[in-house]
């Protein structure tokens, strides 16, 4: 019944996830499109480095699953700034407002709240994002190079992450950060160096499935490492250049 609301265009959204029946196979397992994080999660994310850890780690599996996740009972600047520090951009709780009436939370919009800071959770996960995927690529061309088992290879591939530049995790940051980017230079600089990041990662992959001489392989590899260098770079740039424009510096 849920597949057939979502082939109609309808999202499905687990609610108070963490909590009751829900498990971390739910999210494989029902066509998901966004998480809840239930508030007890959310609340006590503050109050010690194991339950922050444990926030954050949440907010970056839903990244990697291409889920969205609202954390709730959000109360506290406190906890608000912890949310964005982790790269989770969608919350509620009473720190934003208590429930009212449509036509009060209309006059609320009207006034524009501001509740968003510079969002540093999203470069840290663009990040992780970089060295998750130089890992995963290294790791199956060796294993393709290596196994002449199949099954094995197979399976490999297809745990591989998305290798289109458009339609990976860093190829869908890059272009969220557009609208406030688009004149500076060293973004444009960026969306090179990460396009020939993933044909790099292209290229390395056939190579190894052709059979190519390890000395191209190790070329290649050397290539790909230096390019997710440059690219570490120039994300870690553009968290320092926003750091002092919010700060005025």
């Amino acid at each position: 019944m849920l597949r057939d609301m979502e082939a109609q265009g309808i999202s499905i959204v687990l609610n108070d996830f963490s909590a009751g029946y829900t498990t971390l196979s739910t999210l494989t397992e029902l066509p998901v499109k966004a998480i809840k994080l239930a508030m007890n999660i959310t609340q006590k994310a503050p109050t010690s480095r194991s339950d922050f850890r444990l926030f954050r780690h949440l907010v970056g599996m839903a990244h990697q699953l291409h889920l969205d996740l609202m954390a709730e009972g959000v109360e506290n600047y406190e906890t608000h700034t912890l949310m964005l520090a982790t790269g989770c951009t969608h919350s509620q709780g009473y720190y934003y407002s208590r429930a009212m009436p449509f036509s009060d939370f209309a006059n609320l919009l009207g006034k524009e709240p501001r509740w968003l800071e510079y969002p540093l959770g999203l470069e840290y996960l663009a990040q992780t994002d970089l060295v998750d995927f130089r890992r995963d690529i290294i790791k199956t061309a060796l294993i393709i190079y290596t196994d002449k088992d199949k099954g094995v290879r197979e399976r490999a591939l297809a745990r591989l992450p998305e290798l289109d530049s458009r339609k990976s995790l860093l190829g869908r940051w890059y272009e969220n950060i557009e609208y406030r980017n688009k004149e500076k230079e060293s973004y444009r600089q960026l969306g090179i160096e990460l396009e020939k990041f993933h044909e790099l990662s292209n290229t390395l992959l056939e190579q190894v499935s052709s059979g190519e001489k390890w000395d191209e392989i190790y070329r290649t590899i050397s290539l790909f490492s230096e390019a997710s260098i440059t690219i570490m770079e120039l994300i870690q740039g553009f968290e320092i250049k926003e750091l002092l424009d919010y700060f005025k510096i």
